[in-house]
């Protein structure tokens, strides 16, 4: 072989290796789509409006129940955070999947958010709050408003519910239990402690569950006590304290 063909060989060889070298990079630095996965659950009861189930004692069965979330963020296994800037989800039990942001990391493990809207968007303007569209969760909900009014802010948890008060195992009692403000805004971790892989898939999920019977605890519901916040302080406080041991990893 001639000195010209030892080159050419030689050269060929290290801009093979650089080219591996590169795509090898890019694939370690390759983002992967993380979708959260909420499901809705009752003492580990599937969730079903309608149903009737025992929360401390009490028969309870739900009309509605939906919860904002937002301020995420995903922690590393080595404590770098990546923040979710701008991303909310209106949690509903008719929707499972939330898509939220792209995650550039191998390994999810903690996942942190708020129940509730943080301040600035929970006081924003008529014209702010108009503006949204349709498809928007920030977006005028209906039939059934997430939203008190311009002044007062969103609604950061909405349930309405039918409760025993009598005893005899059938609710008949309206309830509400309507909680926000921006003092009541709460933050909420869960371990996850999932390796993304990064093997090429779509997406990474994080799967939750969320138990409203948890939401109770410590609570007597046969009392038929409803909180709009404001007018039942208490009862909103103590909901919110039990905001971390309603969610848990799938």
């Amino acid at each position: 072989m001639n000195k010209f063909s030892l080159l050419f060989l030689a050269l060929f060889i290290v801009g093979s290796l650089i080219s591996c070298d590169t795509d090898d990079d890019a694939h370690s630095h390759e983002s992967d789509a993380v979708s959260l996965n909420l499901a809705y659950n009752v003492g580990g009861q599937d969730f079903a409006y309608g149903n009737t189930y025992d929360v401390g004692g009490t028969a309870i069965s739900f009309d509605f129940a939906q919860f904002y979330m937002s301020g995420f963020s995903i922690v590393d296994d080595k404590g770098n955070m990546t923040m979710l800037e701008d991303a909310y989800v209106l949690a509903k039990p008719s929707q499972t999947d939330y898509v939220l942001v792209d995650f550039e990391g191998e390994h999810i493990h903690m996942f942190n958010f708020n129940v509730g809207i943080d301040e600035a968007t929970n006081n924003q303007s008529t014209e702010d709050f108009t503006a949204y569209p349709a498809d928007s969760p920030l977006a005028l909900q209906s039939p059934e408003s997430m939203h008190w009014s311009w002044n007062v802010g969103y609604i950061f948890l909405k349930i309405n519910a039918m409760v025993d008060t009598d005893g005899d195992g059938t609710p008949e009692t309206a309830t509400e239990y309507h909680i926000g403000t921006d003092n009541l805004l709460t933050p909420v971790s869960v371990m996850v402690h999932e390796d993304t892989g990064h093997d090429h898939e779509d997406e990474k999920m994080i799967g939750l569950n969320f138990d409203i019977a948890q939401l109770f605890n410590g609570l007597d519901l046969s009392t038929g006590a409803s909180t709009h916040t404001g007018d039942n302080i208490e009862m909103a406080q103590a909901i919110v304290a039990n905001y971390g041991s309603a969610f848990s990893k799938q």
